[in-house]
């Protein structure tokens, strides 16, 4: 589904965050994810 550059582009963005704030990846990644799936839900109950 992902290209490998657009991969290797997030694993970049979430490294950096983790480094900048000092939060790990993985709770970087999960929060992303909850939000994503929040904003999918969002789009089907206004539809």
């Amino acid at each position: 589904m992902f290209t490998t550059t657009l991969k290797k582009e997030l694993y970049d963005i979430l490294r950096n965050m983790s480094k900048a704030t000092g939060i790990p990846m993985t709770r970087l990644l999960d929060e992303a994810v909850t939000h994503l799936i929040e904003a999918r839900n969002d789009q089907y109950v206004s539809a």
